[in-house]
């Protein structure tokens, strides 16, 4: 975790990577992002719903997914390079979670950076650096705030909604993960270079995350949204007649190639209140 802040402008960056070691999720190299009182990029966390499946899937947490394959959950733990919590004010990690997709064949880098600058005494950015190398699809995957409703935009041109994920699968012989059927009405487009997208909340339209995404060349984008399931109720008590009344935005980012495809997909994370 990199923190910063006090009061309403407290920071915190997590990444995870621990292995599976009971009630686990596939989520090596998973970010959650906490800012300006909002948890703005969610990790569900635990249900016992009858949808447990996407909250475990690695396609509902904020990760590259290698393939539209779930990661393997035995002998998966991450490596953690190294931790500056603070170096004048701006804190960084990185983390190896190549274990993560061991079973892909040829895949040899699976490494995330992530490192919090600080503008001021109020605001401060997170710069995310997330590089693979192996197969054939990339999805950078990111999902909004679990909590409250949000919405979403981004600035390259989109289509008309599509009734679910599974409508756009991957070139190549590759066969979509079941769990990317959960994000549901999606707009799909292209980027050539780097693109802006932003999460708000309708409730208090002062308050966001904006995305600067910088993916490695021309890229197909998905907005959508998928089940954010916390607002049924927590772990076991999660009402299974609400599960489809909340939902988060979810973007994803697609690259595709021949193996070994290599990326580095780069994103700056601004949260504000006021002017973004």
């Amino acid at each position: 975790a990199l923190g910063r802040g006090s009061g309403a402008d407290q920071l915190q960056a997590q990444m995870h990577f621990s292995g599976a070691y009971g009630h686990s999720h596939r989520d090596c190299l998973a970010m959650m992002l906490w800012a300006k009182q909002r948890e703005m990029l969610s990790d569900i966390g635990y249900t016992w719903s009858d949808i447990r499946s996407w909250s475990v899937s690695t396609i509902s947490h904020n990760l590259v997914a290698v393939d539209c394959r779930e990661q393997k959950t035995a002998n998966s733990d991450g490596d953690l390079v190294w931790f500056f919590p603070d170096n004048a004010g701006v804190s960084a990690t990185e983390v190896d979670g190549t274990r993560a997709y061991a079973d892909v064949a040829g895949l040899d880098m699976y490494r995330r950076l992530q490192v919090v600058v600080p503008v001021s005494a109020r605001d401060a950015y997170v710069v995310d650096v997330f590089r693979v190398r192996g197969g054939t699809v990339h999805d950078w995957l990111l999902h909004g705030d679990a909590d409250e409703d949000t919405t979403a935009s981004c600035s390259p041109a989109l289509g008309e909604p599509a009734k679910d994920m599974l409508a756009y699968p991957p070139s190549g012989e590759v066969t979509p993960a079941e769990a990317y059927g959960f994000i549901r009405q999606v707009r799909a487009g292209t980027a050539e270079s780097g693109f802006t997208a932003d999460l708000t909340y309708p409730s208090d339209p002062a308050r966001g995350l904006r995305v600067h995404a910088m993916p490695p060349g021309p890229v197909e984008v998905f907005l959508g949204q998928s089940p954010s399931i916390r607002r049924t109720g927590r772990g076991s008590q999660a009402d299974n007649r609400k599960i489809w009344d909340y939902w988060m935005p979810s973007l994803v980012v697609r690259r595709d190639g021949s193996a070994p495809l290599t990326s580095a997909f780069a994103a700056v994370y601004e949260p504000y209140v006021g002017e973004g």
